[in-house]
């Protein structure tokens, strides 16, 4: 389900939602959203290292990996990685994605749930 308002689109994944904020709408009329799983050594207190899962995202003009899922809804277009779908929905999490200053893009409010 998603729905289309005047300040963000809200997408829903199961029991959770991918929120993207109003200020990337412009951005997103001729690029794809993409929204894919990476994982970075965290901290090592006591020399074993965790692996912390984090969303890295991008804007593209085509998406050819077939790992993505693919999310269109009038002018938005969005391809997210099924684990990140998945923990979302397991974790009930609500998802923000915010263009932060300098036109970076940020994601907020994901855990990883397996």
């Amino acid at each position: 389900m998603k729905t289309l308002t005047r300040d963000q689109i809200t997408i829903r994944s199961g029991n959770g939602s991918i929120i993207i904020d109003g200020s990337l709408l412009p951005d997103l009329r001729d690029n794809w959203l993409i929204l894919e799983l990476h994982s970075e050594k965290g901290p090592c207190p006591d020399g074993m290292c965790q692996l912390r899962m984090e969303i890295k995202s991008s804007l593209k003009e085509s998406v050819d990996n077939p790992m993505l899922e693919k999310i269109q809804h009038d002018s938005v277009s969005l391809a997210v990685d099924r684990l990140i779908l998945r923990a979302i929905d397991r974790g009930r999490e609500t998802v923000k994605v915010i263009k932060k200053g300098r036109g970076r893009i940020r994601v907020k409010g994901f855990t990883y749930t397996t």
